[in-house]
């Protein structure tokens, strides 16, 4: 069964195409793709509008689209900072000696010279 087809045109910053078409390259899509994922994705969360506007539209509720990522993070290394403590407690390792379990800096840094150091 054939799909029937509609064109759609927009206007868009040049700045911002560049750069979405830049990301869209990296990922193997093309802005055809996008929309019509976007399209989809609407269609599918049609009964949260408020969810869709934040996609559609984050500016219109004055988020900052770092501030989630900013959050994100914090309350990741407020969790790592609980376990690290609890595993500290667990294993009955002295409290005064932060050393002997590491930092959320030093973990990361590790976890980036080990990566790094198989691709390099």
């Amino acid at each position: 069964m054939r799909v029937a087809m509609t064109q759609m045109n927009t206007r868009i910053d040049a700045e911002l195409k560049r750069s979405g078409d830049a990301v869209l390259r990296t990922l193997g899509l093309t802005p055809s793709a996008a929309v019509r994922g976007l399209w989809a994705y609407l269609v599918r969360e049609q009964e949260d509008p408020a969810a869709l506007r934040r996609v559609v539209d984050p500016d219109a509720f004055g988020e900052d689209p770092s501030r989630g990522r900013a959050h994100a993070l914090s309350s990741l290394r407020e969790r790592y900072a609980a376990t690290a403590a609890a595993l500290a407690l667990a294993l009955a390792l002295d409290p005064s000696t932060p050393a002997e379990v590491p930092s959320w800096d030093e973990l990361r840094d590790a976890w980036y010279e080990e990566r790094l150091g198989d691709e390099g």
